[in-house]
């Protein structure tokens, strides 16, 4: 691996990469989407998970973090809302589930919020904005989850 840069956003780039991918991944949402892209014509319901570990840029320091990603299409964020209820509840830990300051674009109103835990955001989950979907070649509703997992563990 070359060199790290900072590149738009926030992302990665690395310098003289030996593969076709040339920037470190800043989020699993991506590869869910793309997981169920390459699926489109298997049986539904199609279900996923993914652990790992994603780098960014903040404040001009490399974070590097471990993240997880639940996703599910067809699926609505009631019925993950749920699960994560649920999965939290049997690791007793707290956590808050709420609308987020900000609209994200990617998502559809309404349906996304911040995962909270000791007042800190660790995560987010909502249903994939339809215009997303279409770009995917999508044909199912998408919800997903992703949360920072050093912080439930600390």
């Amino acid at each position: 691996m070359g060199i790290l840069e900072k590149q738009e956003k926030g992302a990665i780039e690395i310098e003289e990469s030996k593969t076709e991918n040339n920037i470190l991944r800043k989020d699993l949402t991506h590869f869910a989407l793309k997981i169920f892209a390459e699926n489109v014509d298997s049986e539904y319901p199609q279900k996923t998970f993914e652990t790992g570990r994603v780098f960014f840029e903040e404040n001009n320091k490399l974070i590097e973090e471990d993240r997880l990603v639940i996703a599910k299409t067809p699926g609505n964020f009631t019925e993950l809302k749920q699960a994560l209820d649920y999965l939290f509840r049997m690791l007793e830990i707290n956590i808050i589930i709420e609308e987020p300051k900000v609209e994200q674009a990617h998502f559809i109103d309404g349906r996304f919020a911040s995962i909270k835990l000791n007042e800190k955001e660790i995560g987010f989950i909502g249903e994939i904005h339809p215009k997303i979907l279409k770009s995917w070649k999508l044909k199912m509703p998408v919800v997903l989850l992703e949360i920072r997992l050093e912080e439930i563990f600390k």
